[in-house]
């Protein structure tokens, strides 16, 4: 999406398409994952705060984005590329830190 060229209304439309879609589609196991490495009796706790950090790190992203991002004289967006790869960084980031996630072990009952 950051490094699309000059491209007619409908390609950008369905390139925006297409990551917003994959974007709500990675959430389902990243939830799944989160709530399963907690205990069940905190859960509501675990997922409570998750989504706190995500709404500040949504914020934090956005004001990062627009310290970077400019606009040359002849109005086209600069150093919007350099957003595309913190963001990729970013993913590659998350996915290793996902691997060290355990699931969180339940007691036997008696």
């Amino acid at each position: 999406m950051t490094t699309l060229p000059r491209s007619p209304l409908f390609v950008a439309m369905l390139v925006s398409m297409l990551l917003f879609a994959a974007s709500s589609a990675r959430m389902v196991p990243a939830l799944a994952l989160i709530a399963s490495a907690a205990e069940p009796r905190l859960r509501g706790s675990v997922m409570s705060f998750n989504a706190s950090v995500q709404q500040l790190a949504a914020g934090g992203a956005s004001l990062a984005a627009s310290l970077i991002v400019g606009r040359s004289a002849q109005g086209e967006l600069t150093g919007y590329w350099i957003v595309g790869i913190l963001s990729a960084a970013g993913t590659l980031a998350c996915i290793a830190l996902a691997r060290r996630v355990r699931t969180a072990e339940t007691p036997e009952p008696g």
